[in-house]
């Protein structure tokens, strides 16, 4: 976005300089317009009149009239001739007081067409009959564009005229409509009814119809222009609050990316330490296995032990309470014994030892039956722990488990968001081309605008010369009949009264030079008449000539005075942005600019601090870099420049100033990008971009950049 944003600002900034240039161009041509600079003496005259309120009920000149597309203007031109330049008024009382005008002033010599007097003329029978039959003809009134208060006079002037789309259809409808006519052609031919044609140049009045049809292209061009600085201001703004946008969207990202960078680290670790202690369960359990195996099978031999025990005990409870029974018989007997006369003693004696024998036995037995007891209590107890255990770890590998899983999920959902970002790069990405390529297509419409300025340029340096062949071409006939007939100035050719003595002699004399001339040429009439028609022809395009050699004259007076104008005001501007821009880089002293009115030329001096003024060849090599720099930089505050290279003009300076430079570079890059070959590390330190070029293999150059605000190289 911050791209695209700089692609919109160099955009406004291109399209700002266009539109200077195209309105300059439209106020020259409209101050040209203004000033009736191409016609006459006497239009002029009367139309500055006009314009001055000094005249009233003057609408406009023919050529002010009259409009048409730019293919049809030398047809119109061809048509209208020297009538481009009459004078359109509202009626005869007008036309009488301009003419009044006129002489009272001196003001020249005018034509003019009163709306009140004019007749239309219409398009003759035969003329209209060959229009529906042929190809390729049209009346010029088809093609042309007027106010409807002058449709009288476009009639008056145009009615009888048919446009042709070249010289052989113009003759054939001449032919076929029996001449009844007049025709031209999109090339600028005329045919008149008599048959007459005339070609060639461009007559004088296509300027005054070629400048009005520039300056309507150029009111359009403007507009066009003004819609596009309005739709790239538009999207600039787009774009400012779409880059505030994408940062604080960026931000946000960055935010999440650190936190989700930092819980995915948190959760790699714990994933980690979960498959470290995984693989450690893994390998307990596998180091255990056979511990478990055993176990089953100590249980299962534990098992049969307490079933032999317990059958055992059965066996140890029933002879015990045998035992016991006998014991009890015993004692019985013993008191029997003893009750019955006490039987003799060798019987009691034993009758008590079979009794601790028996009681031996019995405690033996029980001695065993506890001991078997605690046995079986104990494999009951580690059988009961090695359960547990195996619980405990399946416990363990089923939340492992689970863990593996919630991590799996947490990481396909980074994976999506990440995949979300990239699709929203690559969205951003294809508007950034959108804006590059209509930069492109507003270049090409500035190349093409600067190529119909060189156009037009080219075209007056043509008229310019027409201008001087035609002046040549009247000075050529002029000796022409100078030589041919002895007449040097026509305006001095009078008549002498002579008798009639005189003038038969004078015949006399002149059939003896006839009869000396030998045959009559029978063509020598039209020959003298061809000859008269084309002095006619040349003195009146001598006129014109003379007009526009005064005309292009006072144009020149014009546009030199306000180059003058121009260029005084703007080496003022410059001269005080030179001394204050010549303090900042020096840190001091004084520095100014002088017209040197001999050559006019510039001369610069300089006072550095602490020295003497001199002019700028006695100071040193940094110095004069400083003062020239110093001037680039007026320059610029003046008038900005979109591009500037600067080829090493820094070698000279010291450190301290290579800084200074470095910063103005920094300062007046807003509005001009500059381009420096430099081999100053401060001056590298200053720019937003570096290329440099290596040679790693001989032969081979490599060309690098680096972007120092973000350390991107490529």
């Amino acid at each position: 976005a911050r791209a695209t944003l700089e692609k919109e600002l160099a955009a406004e900034k291109n399209l700002g300089a266009r539109l200077s240039a195209l309105r300059a161009r439209k106020k020259l041509l409209e101050d040209l317009e203004k000033a009736f600079e191409g016609y006459g003496k006497g239009p002029r005259s009367v139309l500055e009149a006009a314009s001055q309120g000094r005249l009233k009920g003057v609408v406009g000149s023919v050529s002010q009239l009259l409009s048409c597309e730019a293919k049809y203007i030398p047809a119109l031109s061809a048509a209208i001739g020297g009538a481009a330049e009459h004078i359109v008024v509202e009626d005869e009382e007008a036309a009488k007081a301009a003419i009044t005008m006129l002489k009272k002033t001196n003001g020249g010599r005018a034509t003019f067409l009163p709306l009140s007097l004019l007749r239309p003329r219409a398009m003759h029978p035969r003329a209209e009959a060959a229009l529906s039959k042929m190809k390729g003809v049209r009346p010029l009134l088809s093609v042309l564009s007027y106010p409807e208060n002058v449709e009288s006079c476009v009639r008056y002037l145009c009615g009888r005229i048919v446009l042709a789309d070249d010289l052989d259809t113009a003759l054939g409808f001449m032919k076929a409509s029996g001449w009844a006519t007049r025709a031209v052609t999109l090339s600028g031919e005329s045919i008149e009814p008599g048959g007459a044609m005339t070609g060639g140049e461009a007559p004088r009045s296509e300027a005054l119809f070629r400048r009005k049809q520039d300056l309507l292209d150029l009111k359009s061009d403007e507009a066009k222009l003004a819609g596009e600085m309005d739709l790239v201001l538009s999207r600039r703004k787009a774009a400012e609050n779409e880059l505030r946008s994408l940062q604080e969207e960026r931000e946000e990202c960055v935010a999440l990316l650190g936190e989700a960078s930092a819980q995915v680290s948190r959760l790699e670790e714990q994933l980690e330490r979960v498959r470290a202690s995984l693989g450690s369960l893994r390998a307990e359990v596998e180091r255990r296995e056979p511990e478990k195996l055993s176990l089953e099978t100590e249980e299962k031999e534990v098992l049969r032990e307490l079933s032999a025990i317990g059958e055992r005990l059965s066996d140890v409870s029933r002879v015990m309470e045998a035992k016991q029974g006998e014991l009890n018989k015993l004692d019985s007997h013993l008191r029997t014994v003893s009750l019955s006369d006490r039987k003799s003693s060798d019987e009691i004696q034993k009758l008590r030892a079979e009794k601790e024998v028996v009681e031996r036995e019995l405690s033996s037995v029980m001695r065993r039956l506890d001991g078997i007891v605690g046995e079986k209590s104990s494999h009951e107890k580690a059988l009961i722990e090695e359960e547990n255990e195996i619980k405990k770890q399946g416990q363990n590998l089923h939340e492992m488990t689970m863990l593996t899983e919630s991590l799996g999920t947490r990481i396909s959902k980074l994976e999506e968001e990440s995949r979300r970002l990239a699709g929203l790069f690559e969205e951003k990405s294809a508007e950034r081309e959108a804006l590059i390529s209509a930069v492109s297509e507003c270049q090409a419409e500035l190349a093409r605008i600067e190529r119909d300025s060189e156009t037009l340029l080219t075209r007056i340096e043509e008229t310019a010369a027409e201008i001087e062949a035609q002046e040549q071409a009247f000075l050529d006939t002029k000796e022409l009949i100078a030589s041919e007939f002895g007449v040097n100035d026509l305006s001095g050719v009078s008549f002498e009264k002579v008798t009639r003595a005189q003038a038969l002699q004078k015949i006399e004399e002149l059939d003896e030079a006839l009869r000396a001339l030998g045959s009559v040429n029978l063509k020598a009439e039209e020959e003298l008449k061809e000859l008269s028609d084309r002095l006619e022809i040349i003195a009146l395009e001598k006129v014109d000539v003379e007009e526009a050699i005064q005309e292009i004259h006072r144009a020149r007076e014009v546009v030199e005075k306000e180059i003058e104008k121009r260029f005084l005001e703007t080496f003022s501007l410059v001269r005080e942005s030179f001394r204050e821009i010549f303090k900042e880089l020096f840190g001091g002293g004084r520095g100014d600019l002088h017209l040197i009115e001999e050559t006019l030329g510039v001369e610069v001096t300089a006072e550095p601090p602490g020295r003497r003024q001199k002019h700028l060849n006695l100071l040193s090599g940094g110095e004069r870099s400083l003062c020239g720099i110093a001037l680039i930089f007026a320059i610029l505050s003046v008038k900005p420049s979109p591009l500037i290279v600067l080829d090493e003009v820094d070698t000279a300076l010291d450190e301290v100033n290579v800084v200074r430079f470095g910063e103005f570079l920094r300062r007046y890059s807003e509005n001009t990008q500059f381009l420096v070959i430099t081999h100053q590390k401060a001056t590298m330190e200053a720019a937003d971009l570096l290329y440099g070029v290596t040679m790693q293999e001989p032969g081979v150059s490599k060309v690098f950049g680096m972007r120092l605000n973000d350390g991107n190289t490529r």
